[in-house]
């Protein structure tokens, strides 16, 4: 039976500062091109090994007090696997079909009729004068 795996590798350890925020961008960087797409941050003061899985011979783990942060640079959540499409201007723009509003098409408002009001005579054809006004004839 096959089973999804991860794999974890520490890239960089250290306490941000100012003067080391060239190195932060570079070693996020280098996460989320090795974690192809995904990086996972957890913070250093946080981070302490617990005795109790020191004791039982499983080093490294980590206390429950550091809540690792996932980044992704993929638009999509790593927990759900729910992902959007890169975002354009034309998803933002109402004269873009893609970006209209699909109920009032990006004009802001929407008209309706009463077919009842608008269709006087059901019974008779557009030239009879189903419709008041559809013939020059029929005013």
């Amino acid at each position: 039976m096959r089973q999804k795996h991860s794999i974890e590798a520490v890239v960089d350890r250290f306490r941000p500062k100012p003067e080391l925020a060239q190195r932060l961008a570079e070693s996020f960087e280098t996460a989320l091109r090795l974690g192809e797409g995904l990086a996972l941050v957890i913070d250093m003061d946080a981070w302490q090994e617990s005795p109790s899985a020191a004791s039982a011979g499983r080093a490294g783990a980590v206390d429950a007090a550091a809540t690792p942060q996932i980044f992704s640079s993929r638009y999509s959540c790593p927990l759900c696997d729910y992902s959007l499409p890169e975002l354009e201007p034309r998803l933002f723009s109402f004269n873009s079909p893609v970006g209209a509003c699909p109920r009032c098409d990006g004009l802001g408002t929407t008209e309706f009729f009463d077919p009842a009001r608008v269709v006087l005579h059901p019974e008779l054809s557009l030239a009879g004068g189903a419709v008041r006004g559809w013939d020059r004839r029929n005013p």
